[in-house]
């Protein structure tokens, strides 16, 4: 999106995410197989996969870096229409767990939030922002200890 002066502001789009966790892939985000933790698991994997892809890992260190004199470069981040669209696809899945009686989620939008950004930094830190690529083994390993606190604090 331009700003005031024309310049593009470079957004989690363009860095890639959509296309790895976009509209269209939102539809197939979580398998929904009835088994609660390995559905969490593949929505974890992917969104790790997403946010330390080279891309999308040097555009974030880079709005990180120019943040004090763009600002508006973080709030593209921030208000990304796609980050809302998976949070709520997150919160739907928590819904339906705590409607079949399966979670305690009496905050499905609030506990999707927390565990997507939970995710996130968790791969972020590991992976010095995206400087060192993850084995899938460290990206399971993230997957699996943030669902189980997750699902440790909405069990019934």
């Amino acid at each position: 999106m331009p700003n005031a002066s024309g310049v593009r502001l470079a957004t989690p789009q363009a860095a890639g995410i959509a296309a790895s966790i976009g509209p269209e892939a939102l539809a197939t985000l979580i398998p929904d197989t009835g088994e609660i933790r390995a559905d969490l698991e593949t929505v974890g994997a992917r969104l790790i996969r997403a946010v330390t892809a080279p891309d999308v890992a040097a555009l974030h260190r880079l709005t990180i870096a120019e943040m004090t004199h763009h600002p508006q470069l973080q709030k593209s981040w921030r208000d990304d229409g796609g980050t809302e669209a998976l949070t709520q696809r997150v919160a739907d899945y928590l819904s339906r767990c705590h409607d079949h009686g399966a979670l305690a989620v009496p905050e499905p939008h609030l506990s999707a939030r927390q565990f997507l950004h939970l995710m996130s930094i968790e791969a972020q830190v590991a992976s010095l922002r995206g400087l060192e690529p993850l084995s899938d083994a460290r990206i399971e390993q993230i997957a699996r200890e943030t669902v189980d606190l997750v699902l440790r604090a909405h069990r019934v």
